[in-house]
């Protein structure tokens, strides 16, 4: 599954977000942890190509946006706030 998140919403970050991640070549990839779910993100941005994918590790139950899980405050299920 992949989560697609809106451009330019980054300062809107409520949830603290660890990441790691090295260039491949063309290729950065880097995985997204957001700290307060045992859920993962794995980014790749091709900057020959223009493009950027994030992946969910495990698609979370309350669904794969990823905006909702870094601008939710805290709580178990963040499509209930």
């Amino acid at each position: 599954m992949v989560a697609r998140a809106p451009a330019g919403r980054l300062s809107e970050v409520v949830r603290p977000v660890v990441a790691a991640g090295a260039w491949q070549g063309g290729t950065f990839v880097a995985d997204l942890y957001v700290v307060t779910t045992p859920h993962r993100v794995r980014l790749v941005v091709d900057a020959e190509a223009g493009t950027a994918r994030a992946t969910w590790s495990t698609v979370p139950l309350t669904g794969p946006s990823l905006e909702v899980h870094v601008r939710s405050p805290l709580m178990t299920r963040p499509d209930v706030a």
